[in-house]
């Protein structure tokens, strides 16, 4: 027995507006909401949708929500996992579940961008420019600094990856790691206390200052403290976690 065609398809959280580019929605009945919904009204505003869309895990899906929506037939999520969709609640109701392809790129590319920014203090410098001032302070090399990256996924893998390009020191945790997976990723196997236990602030005055740290990073433990102020121009350790 054939289904009834959709009627109403709500995409949810497209608050960057790249929905209506990322598919063909032609001749659908297809609505764009960009502003978040809180919780407290989505059961009301999603109410009569027999299609929903979730970009990631922008918007949760409990089981309670899914049983305030008697219409709801089908829900896509952007990804092949969202972690706060209720797939047994939506399974119980007999309500399709389906993902879609991602690329990893964009994810390693902002991750790069990120460190870059910080590395060189781009939003900064930038910032006195436009301010009519020059350049203060030379920024970090990355050549050389450490970088502790939590997951050696496909995305993780792939930030390895650029970290050699960069003459980095690369080292690497997660629950199952072996030390050859480590190694095939050019990265060293640390214990997760030695690598998430550093945390670094940069100022204005370009000195960064160790708030947290366990060790990672053998020029800071020859005699950092907790609260100690370094030159910029010493080597910087980045902390990245991949959950994919």
């Amino acid at each position: 027995m054939r289904r009834p065609s959709l009627q109403r398809i709500l995409v949810l959280d497209d608050y960057g507006d790249a929905a209506p580019e990322s598919a063909d929605w032609a001749g659908l009945p297809v609505e764009f909401l960009r502003a978040p919904i809180p919780a407290a009204t989505r059961a009301a505003r999603l109410a009569g949708a027999d299609a929903v869309v979730l970009i990631r895990e922008r918007s949760a899906f409990p089981a309670e929500l899914v049983a305030r929506l008697p219409a709801l037939r089908l829900v896509v999520t952007a990804g092949m996992r969202n972690r706060v969709l209720d797939l047994e609640a939506c399974s119980a109701r007999g309500i399709a579940v389906c993902g879609t392809d991602s690329s990893a790129a964009p994810t390693v590319e902002l991750c790069w961008g990120l460190i870059l920014a910080l590395a060189r203090q781009i939003p900064g410098q930038e910032a006195r420019l436009r301010r009519g001032q020059w350049q203060h302070g030379a920024g970090l090399e990355l050549a050389g600094a450490t970088l502790g990256i939590a997951g050696l996924g496909r995305i993780g893998a792939a930030v390895a990856a650029i970290g050699r390009a960069f003459g980095m020191r690369l080292l690497a945790w997660s629950p199952n790691m072996t030390a050859e997976t480590a190694a095939a990723a050019g990265a060293a196997l640390v214990s997760k206390a030695k690598l998430d236990n550093v945390r670094l602030s940069v100022s204005a005055d370009n000195v960064f200052t160790v708030t947290k740290f366990s060790g990672i990073d053998p020029d800071v433990t020859e005699t950092g403290e907790v609260g100690t102020k370094y030159p910029f121009s010493r080597k910087l350790v980045f902390g990245l976690q991949f959950n994919f």
